[in-house]
């Protein structure tokens, strides 16, 4: 129920900037001009859905038609299948990726690939409107042909900066945990937390479960997302069992796809410095702070060394694949 309130009330959301967006345009020139709807078309699909895309054109074009200069008319119905064009074209391409586990923001050329396309095609589509429109209004036909090279070009400059505003956007919402994440994942998904103090930075030594994976090498805390908790609240349950201690502030620094075998987790790392409480002895190693200066000298899995320089020095966000073989680093790639 509440997802449901949450995705509702982000259509309405999407909505209402479809129509806001639908009244500003940038002219290039009198008759080239950005405009940048799509824009509301494209989030909904990558925020929620394929349908979700399609209601929003539906809506959008639909209130769009009564606040333009023409009203409600006999062609309103025509001019509303240009924008839903777009979702259907869009959505096509955004499931096809999807359905082979890749979200399509992560290919920025595809992603400029798919909303060119659907520009396009929502041009096209635009093409055949005006041109049924002058038939049914009896105006000439060779006019609204002329106009319809000028909107093809438009098309191409609209789509590239939808396509340039839209993807900073789905990073930054990424980036705060705030878009869901739609892959049907091969990996288990974990958190994996370090905490500092000063020049230190609190490790867990793995040497006290049975069959551990970890055994021998030191690690932040962490452990798994158990089924339908977020990633946040694993996080700070995690931390507390493990270390006694509560978060009160964390950054989100990355994630790492961990492959080991038949061990694949998609590990969610953080910092913090912000906490409190006094730490506890934990069942599964030992407890300590370390030097800084001093971490890359204990036994570890060989790519955490690769993501805790990215953590050390600050490092954006981003995103690491890391395969294993008895305990040998095969490959790492830096995906984002």
């Amino acid at each position: 129920m509440k997802k449901a309130v949450y995705r509702i009330t982000g259509d309405a959301m999407l909505l209402a900037i479809y129509i806001v967006l639908s009244t500003l345009t940038i002219k290039l020139t009198p008759n080239l001009q950005i405009t940048f709807s799509g824009l509301a078309i494209i989030m909904a699909i990558v925020l929620y859905g394929y349908s979700d895309g399609i209601i929003i054109a539906f809506l959008g074009s639909f209130v769009s038609q009564l606040r333009s200069a023409y009203g409600l008319t006999v062609t309103t119905p025509i001019w509303m299948i240009p924008p839903i064009l777009r979702a259907v074209v869009f959505g096509l391409f955004y499931q096809i990726y999807l359905s082979r586990g890749i979200k399509l923001q992560d290919k920025k050329i595809m992603f400029f690939v798919a909303v060119m396309v659907a520009g396009l095609a929502t041009t096209l589509a635009n093409t055949g409107a005006i041109y049924l429109d002058a038939l049914i209004f009896e105006y000439p036909v060779s006019l609204a042909l002329i106009e319809s090279i000028f909107r093809f070009v438009s098309s191409i400059a609209s789509s590239v900066a939808i396509g340039a505003v839209t993807l900073p956007i789905i990073y930054a919402l990424t980036n705060a945990g705030l878009l869901r994440d739609r892959v049907k994942s091969k990996y288990i998904k974990t958190v994996l937390c370090y905490l500092f103090k000063g020049d230190e930075c609190l490790l867990l030594y793995r040497n006290k479960k049975e069959n551990d994976i970890n055994e021998g090498k030191w690690i932040g805390v962490g452990g798994h997302v158990e089924k339908d908790e977020s990633i946040e609240s694993a996080l700070i349950r995690e931390v507390k069992e493990e270390t006694n201690l509560d978060l009160k502030d964390y950054k989100k620094n990355g994630i790492v796809y961990f492959e080991y075998g038949k061990v694949k987790e998609e590990m969610h790392l953080f910092t913090s410095s912000n906490y409190s409480g006094e730490i506890k002895e934990c069942n599964e190693g030992t407890l300590k702070y370390v030097k800084v200066s001093e971490m890359n000298n204990l036994p570890m899995w060989e790519g955490d060394h690769i993501f805790l320089k990215y953590l050390l020095t600050n490092e954006p966000y981003f995103e690491l694949k890391l395969i294993y073989k008895d305990n040998k680093l095969l490959s790492d790639e830096r995906i984002k």
